[in-house]
């Protein structure tokens, strides 16, 4: 079975449904594939940035008022030492819509049928290979079911997250061990009701990495830890292992009481690396699949759907020159590096410090102890 489109969109997650609505909003046929039917749940610490919630305000997603987008009042950053530090974002010298915290199940389903409102044809298939044909990518290979499918279009998005097969046959897979890192993700209840604060734990145990407190709700919360691939394979202890030694912690103990992790699920990430390959004739990368996960926090939604919207630019511009050739679609580098190259130097020198001397934090919060101003600038992207 074979269909034609203008462009192929692999997978339906955030980056996936918003890059494959902008591009619908331009006239343009768009085929959205992922192997889930939704909503799906997908293994994430949850937390949406209150810019990417602006950002998607603007597009016309719609507001995010509903007690399912648990919104967040500040955050405690806790150093190897013990030492902490709680910043409210009400100090922010510029007003700033808050992060939310919500469950991936429900926010990967509302970005989803934003997608199917703007007219994107979606089909439930695995994506396992691409077409590729004198060099040029025009299209890729699917199974629904027991049927075998081939889907042909000007130009293929891969938004298939880490482990993407577009990035795989491209031979742009992140080759870096130390720019890959392991996360384990649980939700949790308590026995006392959560403020608005959300935590990140830089503990001596889980190093250059950290672990986190989310509350998704007033009695329940989203906890995890998440650490450098290179230097996990180099320690005595599994994830579980760290996520406990994080709940014997005594402000933790004292949330969650005798409650036991519940959904707990571990997931890879590839880590920005400035020079990876992410354009070529008749395909872009997007979000996880191109590597675009932030160096110091680990986050990925914010990055997956400016680097998707980046990449609608770039397809508008390629359909008006009739030119799907990489250099006809390199203006995409230039874009999303306008967008958060800046940003993502910022966290990957940083991460790279960190990692050699992960007790420079606890230094970095007794100073911002008597410079309060050190928080935004170094932390306030987070």
């Amino acid at each position: 079975m074979r269909q034609d489109t203008d462009v192929i969109v692999v997978g339906a997650g955030p980056g996936g449904s918003v890059t494959a609505a902008a591009m619908a909003k331009q006239g343009l046929r768009v085929l959205m594939l992922d192997r889930a039917e939704f909503p799906r749940d997908k293994v994430c610490g949850d937390a949406v940035a209150g810019k990417c919630l602006d950002l998607l305000t603007e597009l016309g997603v719609g507001n995010f008022d509903s007690p399912d987008y648990y919104k967040i009042d500040c955050f405690t950053v806790i150093g190897p030492s013990g030492r902490s530090l709680r910043y409210d974002f009400s100090k922010s010298a510029e007003p700033r819509t808050p992060s939310a915290i919500v469950p991936r199940l429900i926010f990967d389903n509302d970005l989803f049928q934003f997608a199917m409102r703007n007219g994107v044809n979606f089909c439930k298939a695995s994506v396992n290979g691409l077409i590729i044909e004198n060099g040029q990518v025009v299209g890729v290979k699917a199974r629904s079911g027991k049927q075998e499918m081939e889907f042909r279009a000007s130009l293929v998005i891969g938004a298939d997250g880490a482990s993407s097969v577009v990035a795989r046959d491209l031979n742009a897979r992140q080759p870096r061990e130390d720019r890959w890192a392991v996360a384990l993700r649980a939700y949790i209840k308590t026995d006392v009701p959560l403020d608005r604060n959300i935590d990140f734990a830089f503990l001596d145990k889980i190093q250059p990495g950290y672990a986190w407190f989310f509350p998704i709700s007033e009695y329940e919360a989203n906890i995890g830890v998440g650490m450098r691939s290179d230097f996990y394979k180099k320690q005595n202890y599994s994830l579980e292992e760290a996520l406990a030694y994080y709940m014997t912690t005594p402000e933790v103990k004292r949330l969650i009481g005798s409650h036991k992790p519940e959904n707990v699920r571990s997931w890879s990430l590839p880590i920005y690396t400035p020079d990876l390959k992410r354009v070529f004739n008749g395909a872009l990368l997007i979000g996880d699949a191109g590597a675009f996960i932030t160096p110091l926090a680990g986050a990925g939604i914010n990055t997956a759907i400016v680097t998707g919207l980046c990449a609608a630019q770039a397809a508008q511009r390629a359909f008006r020159l009739g030119d799907f050739s990489e250099r006809g679609l390199r203006i995409y580098n230039a874009l999303w590096r306008k967008e958060i190259g800046a940003n993502m130097r910022r966290e990957l020198w940083l991460h790279n410090v960190l990692s050699v001397v992960p007790q420079l934090i606890d230094s970095f919060l007794a100073a911002s102890r008597s410079v309060p101003a050190l928080v935004p600038t170094v932390l306030g992207k987070l």
